[in-house]
């Protein structure tokens, strides 16, 4: 409904200047009412911050259920094997082979309610797909969500949780591009974008990324 009345002309979104002033606008207000931008578009007082919504920003397992449902899960390459090897013996559709140099995996329920019920009745699930993430995808996944985050992404952190340094997918020279010019904040321990980098969010994940 939003993408047919603006296509019809019945109202006109703010330019990039006006953006950033109400983007402005609303850090100060919450600002002064308690309220912290603790991700990029969410504020909370101290300790009331979406859990739910955290375990996606911080790369947590989550786990897919109901029809269209999209999940990530940290397996070790044991269980990859064995979860692949049950999936085998009662295929709801073809799936990638379980890679073992992966130790994430993206799921997805089928869309239909109809067919994901049906599927579930007649299989016990119904994962249409079941997908090895490799490494340069589990770091642009991981750089996307993080960054939304006002505490960025601790590095050190980063390779204990995922097994990856992320040193090698970061283009060095833009990072020190954006430090100096007071995008990301000077810290060779983090990823964290200052209010400045948050409001240029989208292009500045990509152009970090090697």
């Amino acid at each position: 409904a939003f993408h047919h009345a603006y296509a019809k002309g019945g109202f006109t979104l703010p330019d990039e200047h006006e953006a950033e002033a109400l983007y402005r606008l609303t850090e100060a207000v919450m600002a002064e009412h308690g309220l912290s931008a603790y991700e990029v578009s969410n504020y909370a007082r101290p300790g009331q911050e979406s859990r739910h919504n955290l375990a996606y920003w911080k790369g947590d397992d989550y786990i897919g259920v109901g029809p269209g449902a999209h999940g990530r899960i940290g397996w070790e390459d044991e269980k990859m094997r064995r979860i692949g090897d049950e999936k085998k013996k009662r295929p709801l559709s073809s799936h990638p082979p379980i890679l073992s140099s992966s130790h994430r995996i993206a799921t997805q329920t089928l869309k239909s309610p109809e067919r994901w019920l049906e599927n579930v009745e007649r299989h016990g699930h119904a994962v249409e797909i079941w997908q090895p993430i490799e490494r340069q995808r589990e770091v642009e996944e991981r750089l996307m969500m993080g960054l939304r985050l006002r505490e960025g992404i601790d590095c050190a952190a980063f390779e204990k949780q995922t097994g990856i340094d992320l040193t090698p997918y970061i283009n060095q020279a833009k990072r020190e591009l954006y430090i100096t010019e007071g995008l990301l904040e000077n810290d060779p321990t983090k990823l964290q974008t200052t209010l400045k980098g948050r409001l240029v969010l989208n292009r500045l994940t990509a152009e970090l990324l090697n």
